[in-house]
């Protein structure tokens, strides 16, 4: 994004100045690879997964906070109060949900805690992202783009060629890296991301890999969403394409180009199955070769069982018992952990306790029509913050136009995906968020351009 680099020839080669850009650009590449790897940690006799990234939000704390003072004036007058004062509101709504949850369930859980220390987690990741990228908005960005997509891109290709010759993978429901295992819909998520941000970024892109590149990142991408066997992310997906196709002009035929090699990575696995399947003696074809034609979101669609844990009729039971829970606690909601403590309960050996299947109704019934409104109000204000920066950007910074828009097809395709779960807590996207408003911050018309926030 060089439009909003800084254009004092000084800064620029002020030594201490260099360093520090040095530094920025690889956290966020690490920040890029780290926040696809979940380990799993034993808490109060649960299971929590921790992402990978943690350790990097940590180790970059001290630098993080340093550049948030020198730059926070500039930030505020960037972002506004209100968003500030929404997010303060939104801390004191976890903060009351978590006060409930514990006078509800009688003591002070692990699941809950979780929530409320991961909200806390969630607002590091996004203001990490806001001073990373208000450092070096021209090679933060980019530099992020380029490692998560090639991290994404490589894990899928690993396992298409795995699973094309029947060798073992460690998750059957679809392409996890380790401590993603038993959570398919982060994978999908994560590829969601993946293709908004490299559609949005097309024209950076395609001077760099190509046309031809870039649809193939694109459909490669698509196919793991596929893989992911997630029906949720696959509608993120749908609903991302069509508000590209809304605001950006995009031929039919390099549509039809990305779908066809979607397809063909889709459906790689089961043609090299069935041509083994065919020349191999069936003995030995038997025990080599996987059920790769089983994989996928066609499996999952074809062999779930409405009585499993996870079929369509468990979930909308839950889904129904979640909106009974708000009805009688209309208001502030159950609190944190109450409807997941319900289900524990409910719990056999056929069925698994599972947390609400959408995000807006799992605040509904456990902060409440008060935590609701906070946070639907917090989203529409980065909406709106993203949106009028992108447009005013337009003209001068055209890549850092591009980058907000990405910002918006993420949000596009969360939203759409959290109808289907609950995803409040997925760190990737609260950082590409901040990503965009540090972006956002930097390239305003107002005060220096670029390295602002290094440079106070």
């Amino acid at each position: 994004m060089q439009n909003c680099q800084d254009a004092d020839p000084e800064r620029r080669s002020a030594p201490s100045l260099i360093r520090l850009d040095r530094i920025v650009v690889l956290a966020g590449i690490a920040l890029a690879c780290a926040i696809q790897i979940q380990l799993d940690l034993k808490l109060g006799g649960s299971a929590v997964r921790v992402s990978a990234a943690d350790i990097v939000v940590l180790a970059l704390a001290p630098l993080a906070g340093l550049l948030l003072v020198r730059g926070f004036d500039r930030l505020r007058r960037a972002i506004g109060a209100g968003l500030l004062i929404l997010l303060l509101l939104a801390s004191l709504v976890m903060t009351y949900g978590l006060v409930i949850g514990v006078d509800a369930l009688g003591s002070l859980q692990a699941w809950p805690l979780v929530k409320y220390a991961g909200w806390y987690s969630l607002i590091c990741y996004a203001l990490l992202g806001v001073v990373l990228a208000a450092v070096r908005p021209d090679r933060v960005p980019i530099t992020f783009i380029l490692a998560y997509v090639a991290g994404l891109s490589l894990t899928i290709i690993v396992y298409v060629c795995i699973t094309s010759f029947g060798l073992y993978w460690s998750n059957a429901y679809g392409p996890r890296l380790i401590g993603f295992i038993g959570n398919p819909n982060a994978f999908g998520l994560a590829a969601l991301c993946g293709v908004a941000l490299w559609l949005a970024c097309g024209e950076a892109l395609r001077a760099r890999f190509g046309t031809v590149g870039w649809e193939l990142v694109i459909g490669l991408l698509s196919a793991g969403i596929l893989f992911s066997r997630s029906i949720g992310t696959s509608l993120g997906l749908v609903t991302i394409l069509a508000v590209f196709l809304v605001m950006r002009h995009w031929r039919f035929v390099s549509l039809l180009r990305v779908a066809l090699v979607a397809a063909a990575f889709y459906g790689l696995p089961s043609a090299v199955n069935k041509t083994l399947e065919h020349l191999l003696p069936e003995e030995l074809s038997q025990k080599v070769l996987s059920q790769a034609q089983d994989i996928g979101i066609l499996g999952k669609l074809r062999l779930r069982p409405d009585d499993n844990s996870f079929g369509l009729k468990p979930r909308l039971e839950t889904t129904i018992r979640a909106f009974n829970l708000w009805t009688e606690h209309p208001v502030l909601g159950a609190g944190l952990g109450t409807f997941l403590e319900g289900e524990r309960a409910r719990q056999t050996e056929k069925t698994l306790a599972q947390q609400v299947h959408n995000t807006p109704l799992w605040l509904l019934s456990e902060v409440g029509l008060v935590g609701f409104a906070v946070f639907a109000a917090l989203l529409l204000g980065v909406v709106r913050l993203i949106y009028r920066s992108m447009r005013r950007l337009e003209p001068t910074h055209p890549a850092g136009a591009d980058f907000l828009f990405a910002g918006l097809l993420v949000m596009a395709g969360w939203l759409a995906m959290s109808m289907a779960h609950e995803l409040l807590y997925q760190r990737v996207v609260w950082l590409i968020l901040g990503l965009c408003i540090g972006v956002a911050a930097a390239c305003a018309p107002s005060g220096r351009q670029g390295r602002a926030l290094a440079s106070r």
